[in-house]
């Protein structure tokens, strides 16, 4: 196990997978609610 500031890097790479999907999430939301708005005007 290689251990990157007391973590594993199994660990670390699960944080920047979540972090990632968390990234992907706010980005869908965020054009959903510009093309939201778009088709209200």
């Amino acid at each position: 196990m290689i251990v990157v500031k007391g973590i594993s890097l199994h660990e670390a790479l699960t944080l920047c997978g979540i972090e990632k999907d968390q990234i992907n999430i706010t980005l869908l939301l965020f054009s959903q609610k510009r093309s939201f708005s778009n088709s209200n005007l």
